[in-house]
């Protein structure tokens, strides 16, 4: 599942991609990490 189509974890995903906003991360690679961490989350649950 693509992190965009869910809710979980959704304040989460928005405070990581400020900071990554902030030290300058491509929007692309923004999204790879997020996609990751958002796997590895619900893989954990």
């Amino acid at each position: 599942m693509k992190y965009t189509d869910s809710n979980l974890y959704k304040s989460e995903r928005r405070d990581i991609s400020d900071v990554l906003e902030l030290i300058n991360y491509r929007p692309r690679t923004i999204d790879s990490y997020l996609q990751s961490i958002f796997e590895c989350c619900t893989w954990l649950n």
